[in-house]
C-alpha cells in the first residue's frame, strides 16, 4: 500500500469555526445572477452552489453556500476519506483485506455497484466500486467493515462482532466533519439515500473536497475513469465487475470527485478541475437536471479560473502585499 502524505497537514486550515452567519448567509444569496458582463449564463440551475479555492478551501463565489440541504452521493466522499483515514490510522494494506458483502448491503436500493450476498472483495477494489459506479451496496460494506473494527477499538479486540456497525462509522464520519470544521453538516448514512437528516452545504462540501484531494489515495480513486476486479460469490465461483465512472467531466480534463441523484437532493455534482497547479472546485446541489451539472460545471471552472489570473495579474501590477476586494469586470 502507498504510504499517506500527512493528512494532518491539511485539516488546520480548515478547523477554524464556521463563517456562515447571518452575514454571510445573506451575501451568498447576492452573488452573481447572470447579469450583463458578469460572465455568467441567465442563471446556474443548482439551488446551491459553491466555486471553492482548491487549495485553500475558501469560497471564491456562490449562491446560498451556506444553506444546509440533502446531498444524496456527495455523501460517500466523507464515507471515502474517513475509511481511508482509518486504513491510515491503522496501518491497512486495502489491497489485501478482503470483507464479506452482508445481506444488508446486498439488498439496499438505488445505484449499486452490483454485488450480491456473500460476494467476498477486496477493500481497495470495494472503494472503487463505491466511488465509481456510486454503489450503495459497496457503501454499506465500507461502513460495516470499518465500523467494526471501530467498535473492537472501543471495547478490545476480543469482543464480539456489534450488530450495528454502520451507526460507529457515521458517529466517526460526523467526528471528522467536526474536526474539520463542517459545522453545517451531519450525516446520517453512508451513501446518501434519501434522509432528511443527512445534509451539509455547498461550502462545507467544497471545504472537505480540498482537503481530500490532497490525499493520493482519494485522488487515485476519484480519477479512476474504468476499473476491473473480481471477486469470488458465496458459491465460490469467481465473477468478474467492471466499473465506469459516473462523472462524465473525468473525460474532459477534469479530475473527478463525485455525482449524486435522489428525489430529494436532485442532482448534485462536486468536481475538481487543475491548470498550472490551481485548483478549483464546483459544488453543484439540487440541479435542474442531470445535464445541466455538466455544462455548469465546466463554465464556473473556466470564469474561476479567469478571475484567479485577474486577481494575480492586479496584485502583481498594483499592490502585490495587500489583500483587497477585485471589482472582476467579468
Amino acid at each position: 500500500m502507498k504510504a499517506f502524505s500527512d493528512i494532518t497537514n491539511y485539516s488546520r486550515p480548515f478547523t477554524r469555526r464556521s463563517t456562515c452567519s447571518r452575514t454571510s448567509l445573506r451575501s451568498s444569496n447576492s452573488a452573481i445572477r447572470g447579469k450583463k458582463g458578469s460572465g455568467l449564463p441567465g442563471a446556474i440551475s443548482a439551488k446551491s452552489w459553491a466555486v471553492v479555492e482548491g487549495e485553500s478551501g475558501k469560497v471564491m463565489f456562490g449562491r446560498n453556500y451556506c444553506e444546509a440541504m440533502e446531498i444524496a452521493s456527495l455523501t460517500k466522499i466523507m464515507n471515502c476519506y474517513t475509511a481511508l483515514l482509518l486504513a491510515f490510522k491503522w496501518k491497512l494494506d486495502l489491497t489485501t483485506r478482503i470483507t464479506e458483502v452482508s445481506r444488508r448491503a446486498g439488498k439496499v436500493n438505488g445505484t449499486r455497484a452490483g454485488l450480491t450476498h456473500g460476494d467476498q472483495i477486496v477493500l481497495w477494489d470495494l472503494m472503487h466500486g463505491m466511488m465509481l459506479p456510486s454503489g450503495n451496496d459497496a457503501a454499506i460494506c465500507t461502513a460495516e467493515y470499518f465500523g467494526q473494527l471501530l467498535y473492537k477499538s472501543a471495547h478490545g479486540n476480543h469482543s464480539k462482532n456489534t450488530s450495528y456497525p454502520v451507526n460507529y462509522f457515521i458517529t466517526e464520519m460526523n467526528k471528522n466533519a467536526k474536526e474539520l470544521g463542517l459545522f453545517h453538516t451531519h450525516f446520517a448514512n453512508p451513501h446518501g439515500l434519501n434522509n432528511t437528516s443527512n445534509k451539509s452545504t455547498a461550502k462545507d462540501m467544497g471545504r472537505l473536497c480540498a482537503v481530500a484531494v490532497k490525499v493520493e489515495r482519494f485522488r487515485e480513486l476519484v480519477t479512476c475513469k474504468e476499473y476491473s476486479c473480481k471477486v469470488t460469490s458465496l458459491a465460490g465461483e469467481e465473477k468478474d465487475y467492471h466499473w465506469t465512472n459516473t462523472h462524465k467531466l473525468l473525460w474532459e480534463g477534469f479530475s473527478g470527485i463525485k455525482t449524486g441523484i435522489t428525489p430529494h437532493a436532485g442532482p448534485c455534482l462536486a468536481s475538481y478541475y487543475e491548470e498550472n497547479n490551481t485548483g478549483v472546485i464546483v459544488i453543484l446541489l439540487n440541479s435542474k437536471t442531470m445535464d445541466a451539472r455538466w455544462a455548469e460545471s465546466r463554465h464556473l471552472v473556466k470564469l474561476a479560473l479567469s478571475r484567479i489570473k485577474y486577481r494575480k495579474h492586479i496584485q502583481m501590477h498594483c499592490c502585490p502585499d495587500f489583500e483587497f476586494n477585485i471589482k472582476y469586470p467579468f
